[in-house]
């Protein structure tokens, strides 16, 4: 009897993992959505999504002074305004280095917002990925692909 119920209890705990009933751990979010209509837009949306089991927080303006309690980070300044400066550099890199869990996302745009692009990359640097360039132009389509205003339509041969 005694072998019944330990197969049942392993069966139980087997069946609340593959079926993931168990409660995921609340995350403490943080969205910079910094000062620009669109981006402010984003972090609506994006809060929408995340806010069920988590708590989010949305300023909109530059990085708190403190990051402490948070785990995760969506840094939504497409067209970095505020500026991404040294100083949140530098906070974000203390923040990642807090804990292994502690996530950042860092929106960048194309060619047309390197203001923003640059200092990406200089974190990244920073924060020890390399050096990466930023795009001196927009990467052309190749000819073969035929758009209208719409969407991406047609091979050529």
């Amino acid at each position: 009897m005694r072998s019944f119920r330990i197969f049942s209890l392993f069966r139980a705990i087997s069946l609340i993992v593959i079926c993931g009933t168990l409660p995921a751990r609340a995350a403490n979010i943080l969205i910079v959505a910094g000062t620009n209509g669109l981006a402010q837009l984003g972090a609506t949306v994006l809060n929408g999504e995340l806010n069920g089991t988590n708590t989010v927080t949305i300023v909109n303006t530059g990085v708190p002074a403190s990051l402490a309690g948070f785990t995760q980070i969506y840094d939504l300044r497409f067209n970095n305004a505020p500026a991404f400066t040294v100083g949140e550099m530098n906070q974000y890199l203390v923040f990642l280095n807090a804990a292994p869990s502690n996530t950042i996302f860092l929106m960048g745009e194309n060619v047309g917002f390197n203001v923003r692009n640059g200092p990406i990359n200089q974190f990244i640097t920073l924060a020890g990925g390399g050096v990466i360039a930023a795009l001196s132009q927009a990467p052309l389509l190749p000819r073969r692909w035929r758009r209208n205003s719409r969407r991406l339509t047609s091979l050529r041969p």
